[in-house]
């Protein structure tokens, strides 16, 4: 035996006889779920795809699957050793990462930038006389786009108590500072959507029996479109009582009329900008660009009352955006729709002073536009069946449309999208888009289109360009980007994607949206409508900040609002129905309009309980949201309610072991702590018809095998029977991941349950019963992708479960156990009114988080 092999076996002895036996502690055991990810969940012994681990073709057994940026922090109780592992990126997918070990603050670690394919890298550090542990996966320098990260084998060894996962400490979000004083809005005559930036309301109305609209002769061409706006708005109130006058001079202007002028509003953005004085016996409104009359209409259409007479209260309105682009995102080239259908969505677009149509023209199933060059990229065979095949928008179609939306003030940035999302291509032309024959063919189609759509129609094309890994990215996007711009045009590309020009608009999807504040940028990472709720959208796009900066510049452009219907529709009302549009819509208006002080990302998951003034101020705009929603959209998908009211208290969470059926105390006995093997359990208050109980603020970890219990107390003033939107765990509409449907009799594949008066809640009677299981992973390019989702798979679009009130106060106890790891982990319970054109909430209610 060698001398160092003895010091080595002593050193172990005394150790040993020191600190005890040494163990090891894998992170597998440990509450790795605790790490963050940048996308997606983490995956215990799985990807984060949840496939088998793999690096460079080698399978493991054991590991934690996560995706970059991702941090993990464990406390070494002082008693670690080591810490071991293998490390590398997952084979499910193609993005580049860095691993970083950090101990106390200090890099023990730093691998090489590793990608597909690189074999697995080795880590041995010394953990002696440490405190804390950080295990990074940090991005490899191309986006955050498939930077799957997989630590595999990886174990602590340790000597005393055993060292846990500790979650990230928990920053409170800053102090909502409102852009518009409380005290403006409740001033206010009028629910206007987007709140103006300067309103001074007077006493009385204008009246009015018979309207006279008066234009100056000379400013016709650009009083044009805002004058066909008012014409259109009236007749559709069937307001016909109203006459034309076109005036040389303004003494000409008559009693009890509207004049809209061209004339200076000295406001940022000026173009857009515009005044509206309403006084008892004449209304004018003044902008300095056909843009701002426009918008000044619209905010007049907000205004008026019109049944035997035309009434508006007398106010002066001075108002400007925000920000220069405020635009919405239809992806047609997954289910297309018809060119009807888009310009009456633009007629709701242009009443919230939306200025921009970010128009998706191709995706996996299909090329929508023509193509005269290359006839195959239309034929029906190379489209995906079922999705629409040979559906695509002729040259004249498109011109039309752009025309339609350009007298409606919006401008549509066409998007064709390259060289990922673009299945249909090697079917329809045999070889893929980045390769030399590939580039020749997308070159030949974009003269084709800019031949066909001419540069003031479409001064700026979208190239998509994310979520591919190509061997030729330089050459690609150069090669697309010049065929672009030397058009004249300019160039928007997704971010994370394809690295672009230092003049390419960079649209955010993910990763950091101020990373390099020089770059031309436009926000779009405040949730998709596809892959919210009702109620996530409305508070997601109330509290969200463009860019992160107050107001836009140069460089922060403004937001586009995106929706992806992935999953195949064939009732095309079911995009609308089944996704939040049109109040996602409303609330992103007032936010990129008016703009924000903060950022409050935490706001929009769950409502700001804590935060008096944020509460305050979406309470005042859920009326303005809820007035239009009866006045608007009376006949359009609308199935958002006031429910800021509902209050909860949330406990938890208990872990079930795998046992979703598993009872705890709070089913038995309500106290205000239980203590349960040691540990203390509190109540914490929620407020909201939607809690998403993974952002609570629990004091246990969170792992895919918790229950929680949130409970509140109606006071109903008599007996009776009110109907009840219920859900638990819902369908993305973008990879229909989730549970299923539950036996009929249960509300919740994953064991949820509901108590009234402690009498337990019968679940529905479902069509479907125990369908759906096998959806638990996201379902992209899977068959699983080509089935409509159905009615009673949302809680907002099947039917209302009756409950039955006692007079007084009636307990309500709702059970959510989680259990797997992708689960959207919420409950929904909220009161609603029967019949009648739009949802609205139950009235003569009173809610508590505690039994008064």
């Amino acid at each position: 035996m060698s001398k160092h092999t003895k010091s080595f076996l002593v050193g172990i002895i005394v150790l040993t006889s020191i600190c005890g036996a040494a163990q090891k502690v894998y992170l597998d055991e440990m509450d790795a779920f605790l790490f963050s990810t940048g996308w997606g969940s983490v995956n215990i012994n799985r990807s984060v795809l949840g496939n088998p681990l793999s690096i460079a073709g080698v399978k493991y057994d054991r590991g934690v699957g996560l995706h970059a940026v991702s941090v993990g922090r464990i406390d070494l109780k002082g008693t670690a050793v080591s810490f071991d592992a293998l490390v590398g990126v997952d084979d499910g997918n193609s993005g580049s990462v860095r691993f970083i070990v950090k101990a106390d603050g200090h890099v023990l670690y730093k691998s090489t930038i590793m990608k597909k394919g690189t074999p697995a890298a080795t880590i041995h550090v010394d953990l002696k006389d440490r405190k804390t542990l950080e295990l990074i996966v940090a991005d490899g320098g191309n986006g955050i786009g498939a930077d799957h990260a997989d630590w595999v084998n990886a174990y602590i060894t340790y000597t005393g108590e055993k060292p846990e996962v500790v979650p990230p400490p928990r920053e409170m979000p800053p102090a909502f500072v409102p852009t518009i004083p409380m005290e403006a809005l409740k001033a206010a005559r009028k629910p206007l959507i987007p709140f103006p930036k300067a309103a001074r309301w007077s006493k009385g109305d204008f009246t009015a029996d018979k309207l006279t609209i008066c234009v100056l002769e000379k400013e016709l061409p650009a009083s044009a479109n805002a004058l066909s706006s008012l014409v259109e708005a009236l007749l559709a109130e069937n307001f016909t009582a109203f006459e034309i006058q076109h005036c040389q001079k303004l003494k000409e202007v008559p009693k009890d009329s509207i004049l809209l002028q061209i004339g200076n509003v000295d406001q940022p953005f000026a173009d857009e900008a515009y005044q509206l004085i309403v006084e008892k016996s004449r209304m004018i409104i003044t902008a300095p660009k056909s843009a701002g009359l426009f918008y000044g209409v619209q905010t007049l259409r907000q205004l008026w009352d019109i049944e035997n007479k035309f009434k508006v209260p007398c106010c002066e309105i001075v108002d400007t955006p925000s920000f220069k682009i405020r635009g919405f995102m239809h992806d047609n080239g997954r289910n297309f729709q018809s060119i009807d259908s888009l310009k009456e969505q633009m007629k709701t677009f242009a009443l919230y002073k939306i200025n921009t149509f970010h128009w998706h023209l191709t995706d996996n199933p299909a090329w929508r536009i023509e193509c005269k060059k290359y006839p195959q990229l239309n034929d029906p065979k190379n489209h995906r069946p079922g999705r629409d095949p040979g559906k695509f928008y002729t040259y004249e179609e498109i011109n039309d449309f752009i025309d339609y939306c350009a007298r409606l003030h919006i401008q549509v940035i066409p998007e064709i999208d390259m060289p990922g999302h673009s299945e249909y291509f090697p079917v329809a032309m045999g070889f893929k888009m980045h390769t030399p024959q590939g580039m020749k063919v997308l070159k030949d189609c974009l003269h084709e289109f800019f031949e066909h759509v001419p540069f003031e129609k479409a001064p700026i094309i979208h190239l998509g360009s994310d979520e591919v890994h190509i061997p030729n990215p330089k050459e690609f996007i150069e090669t697309m980007v010049d065929c672009v711009t030397q058009t004249g045009r300019r160039v928007v590309i997704w971010s994370p994607g394809l690295e672009g020009t230092d003049e390419t608009i960079y649209q955010y999807w993910g990763g950091d949206r101020r990373a390099n504040p020089n770059t031309l940028s436009l926000d779009s990472t405040n949730g998709y409508t596809n892959g919210v709720t009702y109620y996530d959208a409305v508070s997601r796009n109330y509290f969200h900040q463009p860019c992160l900066v107050e107001s836009g510049d140069d460089k922060a452009l403004g937001a586009i609002l995106c929706h992806w219907p992935d999953i195949r529709v064939d009732d095309k009302a079911n995009i609308f129905r089944h996704s939040p549009v049109y109040p996602s819509l409303v609330s992103f208006s007032e936010m990129v309009w008016v703009g924000r002080k903060e950022h409050n990302r935490a706001y929009g998951i769950n409502l700001p309980v804590h935060d008096k003034q944020a509460m305050n101020h979406f309470r005042e705009f859920e009326s303005r949201l809820t007035a239009h929603r009866d006045r608007f959209f009376a006949y359009k998908p609308f199935q958002y309610v006031k429910n800021t009211h509902i209050e909860w208290s949330v406990i938890g969470p208990f872990n079930h072991g795998g046992d979703i059926e598993k009872s705890f105390a709070p089913e038995k006995e309500i106290k205000p702590e239980y203590e349960i093997d040691g540990r203390k359990y509190t109540w914490t208050r929620a407020v909201g018809g939607e809690i998403k109980m993974s952002h609570q603020p629990f004091t246990r970890p969170v792992s895919p095998t918790s229950t929680a219990y949130a409970l509140t107390w109606i006071n109903s003033s008599v007996e009776q029977t009110v109907p009840v939107m219920i859900g638990f765990e819902f369908p993305g509409r973008a990879n229909r991941q989730y549970r299923g449907l539950p036996a009929n009799g249960q509300w919740d594949a994953n064991g949820g349950a509901i108590w009234i008066n402690d009498q337990p809640l019968a679940g529905p009677t479902w069509n479907n019963p125990n369908s759906f299981d096998n959806h638990k992973k996201a379902t992209w390019h899977t068959p699983q992708n080509e089935i409509p989702i159905t009615d009673e798979e949302l809680y907002w679009t099947r039917p209302v479960t009756n409950i039955t009130l006692k007079k007084g106060w009636n307990k309500v106890l709702i059970k959510c156990p989680r259990s797997y790891d992708k689960q959207k982990w919420i409950f929904a319970f909220i009161p609603v009114q029967p019949g009648g054109p739009t949802t609205k909430a139950c009235p003569g209610l009173e809610f508590a988080s505690q039994k008064p």
